[in-house]
């Protein structure tokens, strides 16, 4: 408890203040919107929330494995608006993710596997990286000539 009668509660690597009683809590879970980071400074929670959709930039591999709702919703929930669609190209087995607002990431495409690259990946189209694709080394066929960057989780 601080010298305020707030108490501080420790969610991960953050902090988070749980309003003294008999004051409404600023968000759904009963935490004030600050959070106190690894340094002791007190961080904006929208720079946090951007960090958690960044890091598919800062580490792509970190995408494998989700599907194409659960991405969608995690950009959702950060305040970003996002469009699902089927694609219309290629095989048109992979689905599209559109998002809108977000700086640097517009697009998320998740291809289960099957067509010309064979195998399952993610591809990122981003505004400063160009394409990211996420891929199983054991699976993928790369198109001869391929200017995305090739990660692979393998």
């Amino acid at each position: 408890m601080d010298a305020f009668g707030n108490v501080w509660v420790r969610n991960g690597e953050d902090w988070h203040i749980q309003p003294r009683k008999g004051f409404e809590p600023l968000t759904k879970d009963g935490s004030t919107s600050l959070s106190v980071g690894k340094d002791g400074k007190l961080q904006d929670p929208k720079a946090l929330d951007a960090a958690r959709v960044d890091r598919f930039l800062t580490e792509p591999k970190d995408i494998w494995g989700r599907t194409t709702e659960e991405i969608a919703a995690e950009f959702r929930r950060d305040g970003y608006e996002t469009v699902v669609e089927q694609s219309t190209k290629g095989s048109q087995l992979s689905q599209q993710i559109r998002i809108r607002g977000h700086g640097t990431i517009q697009n998320i495409q998740v291809h289960p596997g099957g067509g010309r690259h064979g195998g399952k990946y993610y591809k990122i189209s981003t505004s400063t990286e160009g394409v990211i694709k996420v891929v199983d080394r054991a699976t993928y066929v790369p198109t001869p000539g391929e200017k995305a960057r090739i990660i692979f989780i393998n």
